[in-house]
């Protein structure tokens, strides 16, 4: 996506390809509303709390599997195939190095990233000559956005595709075609779609070596969820009136015609931050109308949807320009956040919030009250955008809050403030921003109490902050009672040093469990982990001897059933000869 709110203003980005219901037999057809749009070249990797929102498909991740996930999944009808019925289509996983490359997609757990594709197996064929890959799902009744990821996985190989999407019911219908190329730094085709309805998508090899893709991601498209909005407007005061009743069309066209005026006003007042509250709530308004709008008629909608977000973020720009109190500012960015998420311009909507943060941070900081409304702020933006899993937005909204709360709370209240959302953050999975301030205030104050120091290393440890958490679980673990924490903080602690590669500190917690708990679950599963840890370095021979001797000793069936597959996959690796930057397997399409 194109960086920078001006430019936006200057051009049209997002492309809106619709293809509508022309004539008699297309509409016999059932047709479904499909709209291009713009490419994402921002989000690269770093697709947690951004795509697959409802539904995800890592292609080849766990080669020869795919991770998969979502509140969605499985979807239905899924599969994914190649044009030619003999040829099935192979997962490749990579093993370059790929732990800072962000055009690599991120492990579910955000602590790695493992490069890996589908692909079609083209390279055995002319150029031309297929056999292309066949991805097939059901979208689900209502608004979605689906994508699929491109990066050149290993080097760089001048790929280009043509991608056609199609209503695969009969007859079957094409409503996209489109090309994507250019895919070095990684790029996320896009597009939305109207449900119910059967998809069908072809990425054609072309004269590409093979076809690949990496993920595919689909999110709903929720009508925009007010709370937020209605919760900050409570905060400081206003109060909307109701939106008058009507088709929500002609509505829709009032408020925005409203809102354009009150912008006027403050465009043409002498003091424009006396008409900028006007105008603010006239753009609330003309919000939540969108909102009923997108509910009432979600096939008129799409058609629309470019249009009209990008008329609503021009009008927020001018609006901003007023420099009004930073209580209009907050309000003005957080609508601009909405118009831009809603329109799927998730990296503008990200800096959107990044910058009203660090406004409601440093106005915090200089308001006299114990607690001021920007705290509130944070605290509510905070638990909504955890609540909705946009993670990028969570961890910013933490940040400030934590920081109020280091400063402008007692120490006391501030501890038991940060242990409270802590323990939200760590859930949501955005657990640094408050491990580090809870950090801070023990540097102040002292060490926390046990239950605050539990929760700091388990913040450090799910962030992946293996030094730090190890310092903390090291502090807590010997006042521990014996019991399933004390196991499992043995776990994590076991957990970190295999991440560090401290093996001779891993068989020593091995060693305390087995002595302090012998035959408990947790001592089979801290001997997977070390076998897991062995096969993902390669070290086929210790993985084996790790994952027999579990299967040997545990009376578990699960871990017995875990073995079995992990011993599997040791042999398959074990007789594949492979390229030597990376293994492909066929995988059969499941």
């Amino acid at each position: 996506m194109t960086k920078g709110l001006p430019a936006k203003l200057a051009t049209t980005l997002v492309v809106a390809l619709v293809l509508p219901f022309a004539t008699a037999q297309e509409q016999a057809t059932n047709k479904p509303v499909a709209v291009l749009l713009e490419d994402d070249t921002d989000t690269r990797g770093d697709w947690l709390g951004v795509y697959g929102t409802y539904a995800y498909v890592l292609c080849g991740m766990r080669a020869p599997h795919n991770l998969t996930g979502g509140p969605g999944w499985p979807l239905e009808s899924f599969s994914v195939k190649t044009g030619d019925p003999d040829e099935y289509p192979r997962a490749w996983q990579s093993s370059a190095p790929s732990i800072s490359d962000r055009s690599v997609l991120l492990d579910p757990s955000g602590l790695k990233r493992t490069p890996a594709t589908w692909d079609d197996h083209g390279e055995t064929r002319p150029l031309g000559k297929g056999p292309d890959l066949h991805i097939r799902f059901a979208v689900p009744e209502g608004l979605f956005l689906a994508a699929l990821y491109f990066f050149e996985v290993d080097w760089i190989q001048y790929r280009e595709y043509r991608i056609r999407i199609y209503s695969d019911e009969e007859p079957r219908v094409l409503l996209i075609d489109t090309e994507v190329d250019n895919f070095l730094k990684g790029k996320y085709k896009r597009f939305a779609i109207e449900g119910p309805a059967q998809i069908l998508i072809v990425i054609e090899r072309g004269q590409s070596p093979n076809a690949i893709v990496s993920g595919l991601f689909l999110n709903e498209l929720t009508p925009p969820n007010t709370h937020l909005l209605d919760r900050t407007m409570s905060l400081l005061g206003v109060t909307l009136p109701p939106v008058p009743e009507g088709p929500a069309a002609d509505t829709l066209s009032l408020k925005a015609k409203a809102a354009a005026d009150a912008l006027a006003q403050v465009a043409s007042s002498s003091a424009p931050q006396n008409t900028l509250r006007i105008y603010i709530e006239q753009e609330a308004l003309f919000l939540k109308e969108m909102a009923n709008f997108i509910a009432a008629q979600p096939g008129d909608y799409l058609p629309t949807m470019a249009t009209t977000w990008r008329d609503m973020e021009s009008r927020l720009a001018k609006g901003l320009l007023a420099k009004g109190a930073p209580e209009d500012e907050a309000l003005l960015r957080m609508l601009m956040d909405y118009a831009l998420y809603a329109n799927c311009d998730f990296n503008d909507a990200r800096q959107q919030m990044d910058t009203l943060t660090t406004l409601l941070t440093a106005s915090g900081l200089e308001a006299q009250p114990e607690w001021p409304w920007q705290a509130e702020t944070a605290e509510t933006l905070a638990t909504w955008f955890m609540f909705s899993g946009r993670r990028h937005e969570a961890s910013s909204a933490l940040r400030a809050f934590s920081k109020l709360c280091l400063q402008k709370l007692p120490p006391d209240k501030s501890r038991e403030k940060l242990i409270t959302v802590g323990r939200d953050a760590l859930r949501a999975g955005v657990p640094l921003p408050v491990a580090d301030c809870l950090s801070e205030w023990q540097e102040r104050n002292g060490r926390l109490p046990g239950n605050g120091q539990s929760l700091l290393a388990g913040l450090y440890y799910a962030a992946g902050k293996n030094d730090k958490a190890l310092v903390e679980y090291t502090r807590v673990e010997p006042d521990l009672e014996p019991g399933r924490q004390h196991r499992w903080v043995l776990i994590a602690m076991l957990t970190a040093y295999l991440r560090e590669g401290e093996l001779a500190k891993t068989e020593r917690v091995l060693a305390r469990l087995r002595s302090e708990y012998p035959a408990s679950p947790e001592v089979d599963e801290a001997e997977y982990r070390i076998g897991v840890y062995h096969l993902e370095k390669r070290d086929l021979a210790a993985a084996r001897r790790c994952f027999a001797e579990l299967q040997k000793a545990t009376v578990s069936e699960t871990y017995r059933r875990l073995c079995t597959e992990s011993l599997d996959r040791v042999s398959y690796l074990e007789n594949i000869l492979a390229p030597p930057k990376g293994r492909r397997w066929s995988w059969g399409g499941d």
